[in-house]
């Protein structure tokens, strides 16, 4: 039983914390997301010139 309260206990510490730092969290995810599709696209872009 005591895992079970353990589970408890930190998936209300994580929500607490999602709550907490969910913007700056979410600003993060959105600068890694923009800046890893922005590599790729100018690695594909980069593929696709020596193609030519």
């Amino acid at each position: 039983m005591a895992e079970r309260n353990d589970c408890i206990f930190y998936f209300i510490l994580i929500g607490f914390l999602k709550t907490r730092c969910s913007n700056f969290f979410l600003s993060f995810l959105r600068k890694q997301e923009s800046a890893a599709s922005g590599s790729v696209a100018s690695a594909q872009n980069g593929f696709l010139l020596s193609q030519e």
